[in-house]
Order: C-alpha cells, then structure tokens, then sequence
C-alpha cells in the first residue's frame, strides 16, 4: 500500500475491513493473519524484488499489536496461538477475547495463527443474527461431532464417474484405478456403489447401484482395470446418466465422486446439472493431471457441497488418496432439511442443503423480515434413525459484532450467480450483478474499486521525499532468501542507514582477506628459475 501526502512526525491511521469464511482442516478453524511479506522473486528480471529489508539481529523501531474478538454460533471446545505468546479471556462457551502477551515486544516478522475447535460429542448447531437498518441477516450453522462412530453413519451409496477419454491416458488412468480401487474395495457390506465411465459417450456399470458385496466389488475392479484411454471427453452425458440413477433407498447418504482432468469447455452447463440436484447428492470432485481444470474441479465441488481434491504428481498419489478416502467416507447426517417456524426469512444462499460430512460444517445463510421470533428445525437421517434439533431465535441474539454477514452473503450470491451461472449473461443478469456488487461494496465482473485523489496540499512550496519502509525478514529466514547471488557490498549499501560501524567492519575484513591472500601467495610459489630461463617465465 502506497500512502501519500505525510508531513514529518505526522501519524497516520489507515483502516481495512474484510471478510472471510474460515473453513476447517481436520476439524481445526485457523485464523491466519499476515505481518510481514518475504522476499520475492522477480522471473522478468533474475534479480529478487528490491523491497529493503532490516539486517538479522536489526529489530527495527515498530512493534506488532493485535488482538481478537471470537464469536462463534457454536460453543468453542478448545482454542490455542501456535504462533505468539497470548491472553486469553472466556466471556462465554461461544465468546472469547484473544490479546498478544506484553512480557516481550511483539515484531512483525511472522503470522499470528489462531486454532480453535468447535466439534462437540454430538451434532451441534447455532445461529447469528445482524440488522443493518435496511436489511437483516442469518446465518446458521450445523458442525459434526468431534468423533463419529460407525453406528452414526447412514447407509451409503457411491457413485464414482470416472474419465476414461484419451487425456488421461498413462499417469491420470494408473492413479484413478489405484484410488477407486482403494475406495471401492474399503466399502462396507451395507453400502451400495455404481460406476459411470465416460469418453465420448458414458455407460455405467449397472443400471442401478449395486451393494458391496465381493462379487461386485471384483467385477467393479476388473472393469476399471481394462480401461486404456482414448477417445473424447463427454462430461455432461456421465453427469446426467449418474443424476438419472435410480436410488436404492430413500435413507442414505449419496456421494458423487468425480475423478478427470477436466479438460472440457461446457464447465457451465455442468455446474448447472450439480446446482439442479443438490439435495440428492453431495459431489465429490478428484483431479488428476499436471495441469488440471482447477475451475471445473473447485466450482463442481463447492456447488455439490463436497470437497475438491488434486494429484499433480505421481508421488503424492497414495497421501491424497488416502485424505479423500477419509473425507468421503464419514456422512454424518443426510436428507438434510432446515424449516423456519415463526421467522420470515427470504433470499437463501442455498435453497436445497447437502448432507453434513464428518471433516466440514454446513452452513446456511439468509435475510429475515419482522422481529426474529420463532426457531429454526434442522432434521436429517443418521445411522440411529431420524436425528432432529431446534435452535430459538430471539431479538438478543442480534449483535453489530455480527456485520460481516452482510458481506458474506452478499459475496456468496454473486459467486453462485455469476461465477458459478450457466453462463448465458443478459441485461438482466448483468443489472443483477451490478446492483449487488455497488449495494455492497464488492467487486464483481461488472463493477471496480475507485482511489479518489482529492490533490490537497498540505505543504505548499515543499519538497516530496519517496520512503521504502524496510519489512522484518520472516522469523528463521535468513538473508541467503534475497538471494543466493546477492553482493554483500550492495547488501550493506542498501541497508546503509544506522549501520555505518558495519560499513567500517567490512572494509576492514576486506582488506585483511586481501593481505591474507598475499601471504599465502608468497608462501606457495615455486623457486625461482636459473638466470637464463627468466626471460621464458
């Protein structure tokens, strides 16, 4: 960030707000903030940026403050700074205040992390309530158990559509059957599963999904294994052919798993098809390649309410493999369906719910009408049979510590309309997008942010001087990261300021390696040659 237009010893105060959903890796929430930027290399130029840096053991004049304010719509099971030194102040089981220690200076040279966990013995869930005047905003979330046992989990069925078209042929094909080989023969006897194998046309391997026994399991297998690769790549005859597939019972838990390359140009017309049948499956998308379609794989995923996961490398094949295989495997909650008793709510950013996964929350979001009164009933099937959990809403529940909800729903309806729309943008869709996007402050496809510069000056007839503030080299990184050519005179050159005793130390060296150099030249050099032959020397 440049700022301009400050006088010598004048204090300046620049604020940033934004907002974001802190999304959990093995049941941990992490708070991540930046407060320093490493070196950077410049490819155009062979050289790493020029962005001056503080010497090691330099700590520099400022210091690093920061403290959080915690609110969680569900209570917080354990909370801990990996990072810093920290106060920690329990307000409530769903409220903390997080403070850096003052028992040592805090520098900037590191992110602060802050982990928490929200996971209880059962399945919980809670609600936020912002009113900003003119509107007024949910959001709930449902968070599976800390640990689930085998007897929670539905019945499941598996549907795994595989890319057998000729980009994948070699390293994309061996790592897919190796994967479906681990899912499939992992199944449990009471699940069911299907496979879809498309190219430029799709066929599955039955007609309607099949239990697991080890007959089908084989028979799974053995097809997978003839597959070679070749041919086109027809993803949206598979998608409906799976779509289409005939339930085994109304009670499970249905997972599509994707695995491709993605190398297709209709993502638009698949997003729509996992947009239309949200609620009968959640998709799952796997990539494989050295340059997948990360749009394809990321949106399909996000739209389905599963989870993306990418191979680059033959390497990692096996570990990713495995994470997926864990991911998947753990439906905590299916037929998900949220009724709203006595609050008016409107413009939900998921009309139809996927069902809830061991490894991720779910989390619905909205506006409201009138007073909040009333409750929100979330019911589902489990492994025990019908699971059902009421949570109140009251006017107290309100609180302005809530306003990034705001912008969190504002954010995710332009992302489901626009990035993830069927593509055919009209006037229509375009006013849509624009209005969102200037309503909210927001940048979209159709609208930007805009500096003002209103030209005050505040030191008529002075002089401007440009200052690079140097950053803090990151904790442990040592000044080799700036480059491993670097010239140290140039080093010391640059960071000149405060340091002139180590200008001086340097000459000093210098010119003691130099007389080194002579002395041991004088010491090593051969006899001298007879008169005559001196000439020849």
């Amino acid at each position: 960030m440049n700022v301009a237009n400050i006088m010598p010893n004048e204090i300046i105060e620049v604020e940033v707000k934004y907002t974001e959903y802190i999304l959990p890796n093995d049941g941990v929430y992490s708070f991540i903030f930046p407060t320093t930027v490493g070196p950077r290399y410049n490819a155009n130029g062979a050289k790493f940026a020029s962005m001056p840096y503080l010497r090691p053991g330099n700590q520099g004049t400022a210091s690093f403050d920061l403290s959080v304010d915690l609110f969680s719509s569900v209570p917080v099971s354990q909370l801990s700074c990996p990072s810093h030194k920290t106060r920690v102040l329990k307000i409530n089981d769903s409220q903390y205040s997080v403070s850096l220690s003052t028992d040592e200076i805090n520098r900037a040279n590191k992110d602060f992390t802050l982990d928490y966990v929200l996971k209880g013995s059962t399945i919980s869930s809670g609600i936020q309530l912002y009113n900003h005047g003119d509107e007024q905003f949910f959001m709930a979330m449902i968070q599976p158990p800390k640990r689930v046992m085998l007897d929670e989990i539905p019945a499941r069925e598996y549907i795994f559509v595989v890319d057998v078209s000729g980009s994948m042929n070699g390293f994309p094909l061996e790592v897919s059957k190796n994967l479906l080989k681990n899912l499939i023969a992992r199944l449990r006897s009471s699940d069911y599963f299907n496979v879809v194998l498309f190219a430029g046309g799709s066929a599955s391997m039955s007609p309607f999904s099949l239990p697991a026994t080890s007959e089908n399991v084989d028979r799974a297998l053995a097809l997978i294994n003839e597959q070679n690769g070749g041919g086109s790549t027809d993803l949206l005859s598979a998608l409906n052919k799976c779509m289409a597939l005939p339930r085994p019972t109304s009670n499970l838990s249905r997972s599509v798993v994707l695995v491709t390359d993605g190398y297709i140009t209709v993502e638009k017309e698949a997003i729509a098809i996992i947009k239309e049948h949200l609620n009968e499956c959640n998709v799952f998308t796997f990539g494989i390649g050295s340059s997948v379609n990360h749009y394809l794989i990321n949106s399909l995923a996000q739209v389905g309410g599963g989870e993306p996961f990418v191979v680059t490398n033959e390497e990692k094949a096996d570990s990713i493999a495995n994470q997926f295989r864990k991911y998947i495997q753990t439906p905590v909650l299916s037929n998900v369906s949220v009724k709203f008793n006595g609050m008016q709510v409107y413009d939900l950013i998921y009309e139809k719910i996927p069902d809830v996964m061991g490894e991720r929350p779910i989390i619905i979001s909205g506006k409201y009408t009138g007073k909040p009164v009333g409750n929100m009933t979330i019911s589902g099937q489990t492994g025990n049979g019908v699971f059902e959990k009421t949570v109140y809403v009251a006017p107290h529940l309100i609180s302005s510590d809530f306003s990034a909800l705001r912008y969190l729903w504002a954010r995710e309806k332009i992302k489901l309309s626009d990035d993830f729309s069927d593509g055919n943008h009209g006037p229509e869709h375009i006013s849509k997008i624009t209005n969102l996007g200037l309503k909210y402050n927001l940048l979209t496809a159709y609208t930007s942010f805009v500096a003002i510069d209103q030209k005050e000056i505040v030191n008529p007839g002075g002089e401007s001087d440009l200052t690079h503030q140097p950053n803090l080299l990151p904790d442990g990184v040592s000044e080799l990261a700036i480059g491993a050519d670097f010239n140290m005179v140039g080093c010391f050159v640059a960071t000149a300021g405060g340091h002139f005793h180590k200008i001086i130390t340097s000459i000093v060296l210098g010119l003691l390696f130099c007389v080194l150099i002579i002395v041991l030249y004088n010491a090593l050099k051969l006899p001298s040659l007879p008169h005559h032959n001196k000439q020849s020397k």
